[in-house]
């Protein structure tokens, strides 16, 4: 199956509250350099996928698990990422210009290098002293 219908079929999924279509679940795959955007991925099981170079710009990823995701230098511009389960993800070099990170789990998560990360989109997101910031917002915070 393809990933397009993946995604149609998780929206189906997701629209019928689970009566019809299929919750897509993208563990662990290798997802590199794949778009994304305008995706409508909300609860999406993606944890430990490598999704590096990929492009959610856009995308509704509301309460998705990317837990232990390779997300290095992927686009998240504008992407809904409301509870979204980031904990343990490598999102080095990401951009996250205009996402909505509240209630985010970022615990463990390594944001270094992170694009257009504000102060005001990490203080509504959970985090722990395992977070490692870009180095602009731990000057900020210090």
């Amino acid at each position: 199956m393809d990933l397009s219908t993946i995604i149609k079929d998780h929206e189906t999924w997701f629209d019928s509250m689970g009566e019809k279509g299929k919750k897509a679940d993208l563990r662990g795959l290798n997802l590199q350099n794949t778009e994304f955007k305008n995706a409508r991925l909300i609860e999406a099981d993606l944890m430990g996928g490598n999704f590096s170079n990929s492009d959610f710009s856009g995308a509704d990823l509301r309460g998705a698990n990317l837990q232990d995701a390779n997300l290095k230098n992927a686009v998240f511009c504008e992407t809904n990422l409301e509870e979204v389960d980031l904990t343990w993800s490598d999102s080095k070099h990401a951009d996250f210009s205009g996402a909505n990170l509240n209630g985010s789990y970022l615990n463990g998560a390594d944001l270094r290098g992170a694009k257009g990360l504000l102060l005001e989109q990490i203080a509504v997101a959970l985090m722990d002293e395992e977070t490692l910031l870009p180095d602009y917002l731990n000057e900020k915070l210090a």
